[in-house]
């Protein structure tokens, strides 16, 4: 049985739609939980609906965001890939690949500032200790911006 949003295709108050960043760790796959944890933020009135969803193009809980609000509920989004491959931007860490290649090494965390200057709340999905996932969350902190964490299960864990 295919489990999918319920989207209200009305229209919002005021035309203003909330960019809202959906972002985890990595090895996140399950489809249900996240289902579960965006519509708990809409029955709550914690986000608009439909609202634009902003992702990293990560894989785990970017890439499943955008499955299930982009390929599966037709939401709007932006995509913000981090750009390994750019040494010359301001602020990059270079470091090398084992075969002499340069990347940014924080081209992730480059991203999220990017993100959280973009969007107007997060949805976070943590395991604990991913630390793309904590800079993620300081990054909304530092730009004032409100977010709620859930873990694996769905289960809220902060604020």
């Amino acid at each position: 049985q295919l489990i999918t949003l319920q989207v209200n295709t009305k229209f919002v108050l005021g035309g203003y739609t909330d960019k809202v960043v959906i972002a985890g760790y990595r090895t996140f796959t399950n489809y249900l939980v996240l289902v579960q944890v965006i519509n708990q933020m809409l029955e709550e009135k914690w986000a608009t609906e439909p609202f634009h969803l902003i992702w990293g193009t990560a894989s785990g809980v970017d890439s499943l965001a955008y499955e299930v609000l982009v390929e599966d509920n037709d939401y709007t989004h932006t995509a913000f890939p981090a750009d390994w491959e750019d040494v010359e931007v301001p602020g990059a860490v270079i470091k090398y690949h084992r075969n002499g290649e340069p990347y940014n090494a924080v081209a992730g965390h480059q991203r999220n500032t990017a993100m959280a200057q973009v969007a107007d709340k997060g949805i976070i999905i943590w395991n604990g200790v991913s630390n793309g996932t904590r800079d993620m969350m300081k990054k909304l902190d530092r730009a004032g911006k409100p977010y709620r964490v859930f873990n694996y299960y769905g289960d809220e864990i902060w604020p």
